[in-house]
Formats: structure tokens, C-alpha cells, sequence
């Protein structure tokens, strides 16, 4: 983009010396020109303007033995021009972490099959005894890595890594680490070096901000665990920038129950003033995860300056209703979710700071798996001005993606964008895009057991054309009368359907009898 205020200034300058009436043209025409010269010298000749990097996630599988065990991890790629750099500066992140990844998974598969070796041998022994089929199973392992951008702006680029490891047991292992970078030069962002103790100091300022009910959901050692995070430096790859600050993830099981998940804590930029401002936030926007384990959080919720303690109480709705109830505490101010008939199973509140104004938004569970999201305006004495169906997926400035289920050849989630302001939520989306990109690590495709018609869209007009038997197929998006889906070859296609008693039925046969394998979405 260009820019032009300075010249526009110039050539107004002239006009009006031009319009006083001089007596000589030439000397007019001279200071003219001189006045232009100056003018444009100043100006360069293009400015650009910084933009956020594009990305794309894409996918890797395990090519190796998969007999008990299984392997897939996300990647991220830099689409744009703009951002040569920081493109060459992931790919080689990712390069790396693949050359890790792939190592990993050899020796989970040969774990896994001396764990299978060891099972039957033990049944072998075990055969007639009175619990024999103690052993009647194969342990299957699995190592997958997901990430998520937690930032991505004109200034950083930022994601997190979370790798689940699953040897059997109860539960599998998740650690979670986090990577920043300039998302102009490409290079890392060490931003942790100076702000170690005030980091530590935060974390525990929270949790002496906290409620007794959630300081006893603590292990006796949770200092001593803590402690440990932040000896010989907090290591940079252990904490994640987004919009709000630095945020480290403390792992389920280390100083609560494993039931509690993952802990956070965040170190606000207001607090990292050494912090170079180049890498400060841009605007004012940020979200605030609020524990639901009942930590406080300690945020500015009400724009005057004073951090209030932030936490989440539950309390059993008793004998009469399953769930609980739920109360969001805000200083001195609370919302209720939940009582009566309404007992709900879970709350996850986020607090919004964006252009728009300051909201709560609270994702409940209530029961056989229904799932809402509540918002609520600070300003307006916590009132509640909208709710939407789902779960929350991604918030960003000005709007909001929900997921939930929907049932198109089988049940897949399926995301929604919608925008908030004071006024509420709203969508402009008429399709409910499912969740089943197939470039994606968890797709799921499809086989049809028969030949079945469909059509294809070409300059406005539909197409017909027919799938053969033994076709895999990916729906894509629904908008509960038409299903897009992709083909294995990546062409596009649609069918029409209706749906009678919870079954699909296209040109009146029903899908059970069409596709293989359905799948269910829980």
C-alpha cells in the first residue's frame, strides 16, 4: 500500500498560494514544482504493512509396523509470500521434530510387541486356570502430537505441542510445550530469560488468591513440583505466547488428580516490561481459560485497573438432580448456571477482553451429552445477551468458533463460526462444516457398499454422475438436506438426503445399507 497523505498536504500548499494571485506566473510555477520535489522526497516510495503469516496444518502417519501400534502427528506450513522467513524457520522446526517423532515410533512399536510377546506367553501358562482369560487382549500403543497456533499476528507466531503417549493402563501420558516466533524474521523468541521469578511469584499469588475447596484438590508436594518447573531457568519450550501473555502448562497428575487435566497459568505482558515492545501484543484483545478445578485467576475483569480473583465454584446439586451447580465468581459479583432440573456436568468459563467490549463465555455440559455455550456482558452487570449449541473451539476478536455433533452418514463434529458483539451472537454460516479434512491426522473416510448416485457442481448447474461400489468418500460439510463430501482423488460431490427417525436415507435407501463402518462421534 501505498501512502499519500504527505503529497496530498503538498499539492493543497500550492493551490492555496496559487489562488492569493501572484504577479509572476514563472516564479509560481518554480515554487510549485520545488515544493512537490520536497514533498515527495519524503515519502517512501512503498510502505508495507505488516500482515498476519497464513498457515495450514498438515499431517503425518506412521509408515512403520502397525500391528499394535498406531502413529500420527500435526505439522504446520507457512502458506503465504509474505512470510519467506518464518516459512523456512517452521519447516525446519517440524523437519526436526519428525526425524524425533518417527525414532519414538519404532520403539513404541517394538515395545509394543514384546508387550504382545509377553501377553501370550503369560496365556500359554495361564491356560486352564480359572483365569485364563485374564490375557485374552492385545496391548495396542500409540504416540500422537497435536498443535494448536496460539498466536499468530504481524509481530509473533506462536503454537503449542501437545504429545499423548499411550503404553496401556488407565490413562495415557500427555506433556505439552510451546515455541514463539518473529513472524517477520523468522527467528525464536527466547522470552523467558528475565521473567522467571515473576512468573513463579504469579503462579503461586494465584493460588494463594484461590479458594481452601480448590487448595485442597493440591497434593501435599505441589510447591516442591512447582519449584522444579522454574529451577535452572524456565526453559522457553515449556511456556507458549498468545494474545494475552505467557502461559506455561503444568501436567495432569503432577499437583492435582490426573481428573483434573492440565493446569496453566498465565504472566500477563503488562508484567514482562523488559519484554522487547516489538513482540507486545497488537490491540487490546485476549481470552482467560478459568480453572475448573476452582484456581483463581487474577484479571482486570471490569477495565478499572484492579485485578480481582477470578474462580469457579461447584457445588452437587444433591440426591434429587444429577450434576451440579456451577457459580462463575468475579470479585464481588457471580453468575449461577445450573439448579432445579437443569444440573450440569461441567463448566469451562472464558473471559473475553476484546474490541467489542468485555464477556464471559461458559461452555456447559448438561446431561446425555448435551453441550451450550452461555455469553455474558460485563458492563451490563454480568446479563446474559446470548447463547449458541456447542463447544468452544477457537475465540478470536470479534467472533467465536463452536463445535458440536451432527448427524450426516454416520455422527461427525462439525465447527460454526459466529460473530459476538453487544448484541449478542450470530452466523452467517448455513453449513455446519465437519471436522474431516482429508489431509487431517483424524479423518475418517467412508466405503460405499453399492453404486450410488450423486451429482457434482460445474458453472452453477448440477451435474449427475455415479459412485462405484468400494468408493472411500469424506464428508465434509451439511447443511441437514445436502452433504458435501471429497472423494480419495480430491474431486468434490453432493448428495441430497432426508432423515426419518434418526436414520439417513438417500433416494430412499437407507445409509446403513449404502457405507461401511459408519462412524459414531461421541
Amino acid at each position: 500500500m501505498k501512502k499519500y497523505v504527505s503529497i496530498l498536504l503538498a499539492i493543497t500548499t500550492v493551490a492555496t498560494l496559487t489562488s492569493c494571485g501572484s504577479n509572476n506566473k514563472q516564479d509560481d510555477n518554480e515554487t510549485q514544482k520545488q515544493t512537490e520535489i520536497e514533498a515527495q522526497a519524503d515519502v517512501p516510495e512503498e510502505v508495507t504493512i505488516q500482515s498476519a503469516p497464513e498457515f495450514t496444518y498438515t499431517a503425518i502417519k506412521y509408515e512403520g509396523d502397525k500391528k499394535y501400534f498406531d502413529g500420527a502427528a500435526q505439522c504446520i506450513s507457512i502458506t503465504d509470500e509474505n512470510h519467506k522467513e518464518l516459512a523456512v524457520a517452521i519447516d525446519d522446526f517440524f523437519a526436526e521434530k519428525m526425524k524425533d517423532y518417527n525414532k519414538a515410533c519404532d520403539g513404541y512399536a517394538k515395545e509394543a510387541e514384546k508387550a504382545n510377546e509377553k501377553v501370550s506367553k503369560d496365556k500359554e501358562k495361564n491356560e486352564g486356570a480359572e483365569n485364563e482369560f485374564v490375557y485374552d487382549y492385545a496391548p495396542h500403543y500409540e504416540y500422537n502430537i497435536y498443535v494448536t497456533v496460539t498466536r499468530c499476528d504481524s509481530k509473533v507466531f506462536s503454537f503449542k505441542l501437545e504429545e499423548y503417549a499411550f503404553e496401556g493402563g488407565a490413562h495415557g501420558q500427555s506433556v505439552e510445550s510451546g515455541y514463539a516466533f518473529d513472524a517477520n524474521t523468522g527467528e525464536k523468541i527466547n522470552f523467558m530469560g528475565d521473567y522467571v521469578d515473576d512468573f513463579k511469584k504469579q503462579v503461586f499469588d494465584n493460588i494463594e488468591a484461590s479458594p481452601d475447596f480448590a487448595k485442597k484438590k493440591l497434593f501435599d508436594d505441589y510447591k516442591d513440583t512447582i519449584e522444579d518447573y522454574f529451577k535452572n531457568d524456565l526453559a522457553d519450550d515449556k511456556c507458549w505466547l498468545d494474545y494475552r501473555g505467557a502461559t506455561l502448562s503444568i501436567g495432569a497428575g503432577e499437583i492435582a488428580p490426573h481428573s483434573e487435566g492440565n493446569i496453566y497459568f498465565t504472566l500477563p505482558y503488562e508484567q514482562m516490561d523488559k519484554l522487547d515492545e516489538k513482540f507486545r501484543r497488537e490491540g487490546g484483545f485476549f481470552d482467560a481459560n478459568i480453572s475448573s478445578m476452582g484456581l483463581a485467576d487474577m484479571i482486570d475483569v471490569y477495565g478499572k485497573g484492579e485485578k480481582v480473583a477470578v474462580y469457579l465454584e461447584e457445588e452437587e446439586c444433591g440426591e434429587e438432580h444429577l450434576g451440579s451447580v456451577f457459580t462463575l465468581h468475579l470479585g464481588d459479583k457471580t453468575i449461577a448456571l445450573g439448579g432445579g432440573d437443569e444440573g450440569l456436568l461441567f463448566c469451562n468459563p472464558v473471559f473475553v477482553h476484546s474490541t467489542a467490549g468485555d464477556f464471559i463465555f461458559i461452555e456447559q455440559t448438561h446431561q446425555l451429552d448435551s453441550y451450550k455455550v452461555e455469553m455474558f456482558d460485563v458492563a451490563k452487570d454480568c446479563k446474559k445477551i446470548g447463547k449458541a449449541e456447542g463447544r468452544i473451539q477457537d475465540i478470536e476478536d470479534g467472533q467465536i468458533t463452536l463445535v458440536k455433533t451432527v448427524d450426516a452418514l454416520g455422527t461427525w463434529p462439525s465447527e460454526k463460526i459466529y460473530s459476538y458483539t453487544k448484541g449478542g451472537l450470530s452466523t452467517d454460516e448455513k453449513v455446519d462444516r465437519l471436522m474431516n479434512n482429508p489431509n487431517d491426522m483424524d479423518s475418517k473416510g467412508i466405503t460405499t457398499k453399492a453404486k450410488i448416485g450423486y451429482y457434482k457442481k460445474k458453472d452453477g448447474k448440477k451435474v449427475e454422475a455415479t459412485l462405484a461400489r468400494g468408493t472411500v468418500i469424506y464428508p465434509v460439510a451439511t447443511d441437514g438436506k445436502e452433504l458435501e463430501f471429497i472423494t480419495e482423488d480430491g474431486e468434490t460431490g453432493y448428495f441430497t438426503y432426508e432423515t426419518k427417525e434418526y436414520v439417513i436415507y438417500i433416494d430412499g435407501v437407507s445409509e446403513n445399507d449404502l457405507f461401511e463402518s459408519l462412524p459414531y462421534a461421541g
